[in-house]
């Protein structure tokens, strides 16, 4: 029996998608819905101000204030769960600490946006020399709470960001590349010696996804290379529930 949350059937002829519930689901890790969309909203909101998309600066952090003050619970909770001690407390400090950036002296919002960026390229240098997945994920999660945080932090400060844009691509590329699910043939045999062929993957949790392909194959089955947009669509599937998801979100809203 698979240990599912859900098979993501998807038929290539028809373009739809049918969540098949599985029995004996284990329970979800996290809940990664409101950390994906502060993700999307802050990053959105930083770039409208970077990219020259209207915003000032002081506009597009009360409104990334106001972001975090919903999303706050939530985001700390995953935060909590970072098993790297000096990357849960940097990145909790930066989150807290956030919400009166607007009341903060000069010297004050100096160090503030120092530690930020130190907190940030505390968790990339952590990404690259842990290997359990788990602890792949939170720092993820945790990369996600601080990454908007910092850059709007180093902004108010006068403060270059080039550098912290790099360092916030390199790590969200690291978890996404390190948390990549893996992705294999689902063959399901039919008279005649064919068969018809899906392609399921995993991710670290147990989550996973099933993409359906149409036609008939005999073996040997031709390389999963043949299917590239398939297997992307499959292993993005099973990535729903961890952090490789919020990093996908965060690595085209990170300003050029």
């Amino acid at each position: 029996m698979r240990t599912t949350l859900m098979r993501a059937l998807t038929s290539m002829t028809l373009a739809v998608a049918v969540v098949l519930p599985a029995a004996a689901q284990p329970a979800a890790a996290v809940d990664i819905g409101t950390i994906y969309s502060w993700v999307q909203k802050a990053y959105g909101l930083y770039k409208q101000f970077s990219g020259g998309g209207g915003l000032s600066i002081g506009e597009a952090t009360t409104k990334i204030i106001a972001e975090i003050d919903q999303a706050r619970t939530d985001i700390l909770a995953h935060v909590d769960q970072v098993a790297v001690a000096d990357a849960r407390a940097c990145t909790r400090a930066a989150v807290i600490d956030f919400a009166d950036i607007e009341r903060f002296t000069p010297d004050t919002l100096q160090a503030y946006a120092r530690d930020a960026t130190a907190c940030v390229t505390l968790i990339d240098s952590r990404l690259s020399a842990v290997t359990d997945k788990a602890s792949l994920d939170q720092l993820g999660f945790a990369l996600a709470a601080i990454g908007p945080v910092s850059l709007v932090a180093r902004s108010r400060a006068g403060f270059s960001t080039a550098g912290l844009v790099a360092t916030l691509r390199t790590a969200n590329t690291a978890v996404v590349a390190k948390l990549e699910p893996p992705a294999h043939y689902d063959p399901e045999p039919i008279p005649g010696g064919y068969y018809q062929l899906g392609i399921t993957a995993v991710a670290y949790n147990g989550y996973e996804s099933y993409v359906g392909l149409s036609g008939y194959f005999r073996a040997p089955f031709p390389s999963l290379s043949t299917f590239p947009t398939q297997v992307a669509l499959v292993k993005d599937g099973a990535s729903a529930t961890i952090s490789r998801s919020t990093s996908q979100a965060a690595l085209p809203l990170l300003p050029a």
